[in-house]
């Protein structure tokens, strides 16, 4: 059995590929993301957000300190939808997942404090793409190799 463990990791370590973590991690943020800024906004018109969404926004963020419910809403369209875009292309990674770590303290803590187990996969996500970046099949990588010339 422990030979059989060994060489199951051996293939898995061997044989995945690298690219791979990165780009999913960055898709599975980005899904999340989007398809919550879609409730949000008029038939799919982005940053047109639809008026119930502020009613809500100010029950949801009411116990937010320091920024209005109403602008609570506003950043939050807006960020669940350039960050999602920044994600797909992998431009601007670290400081995109960090914002997502943010946004997922904030509504871990003040919102949905009982939705802990997704906010926890989400803050995994974005912590490994803010220590490993956004990997070989993006703008960053792109960026970095034009620049380390």
């Amino acid at each position: 059995m422990a030979k059989w463990i060994c060489t199951l990791n051996d293939v898995f370590e061997q044989k995945t590929p690298a690219f791979l973590f990165p780009l999913m991690a960055r898709f599975a943020l980005a899904g999340v993301f989007w398809k919550s800024m879609m409730t949000k906004v008029v038939d799919g018109q982005l940053f047109n957000i639809q008026q119930f969404y502020f009613y809500q926004a100010r029950e949801d963020f009411s116990a937010v300190p320091l920024i209005s419910p109403d602008t609570m809403a506003v950043m939050s369209v807006y960020m669940e939808t350039i960050l999602p875009i920044l994600f797909v292309f992998g431009l601007a990674t670290r400081l995109s997942a960090l914002a997502i770590l943010a946004m997922t303290a904030v509504i871990q803590i003040f919102v949905y404090p009982v939705a802990w187990d997704s906010h926890l996969l989400w803050a995994l996500a974005a912590l490994y793409l803010m220590k490993n970046g956004a990997g070989r099949l993006s703008v960053d990588h792109i960026l970095k190799r034009s620049f380390d010339r």
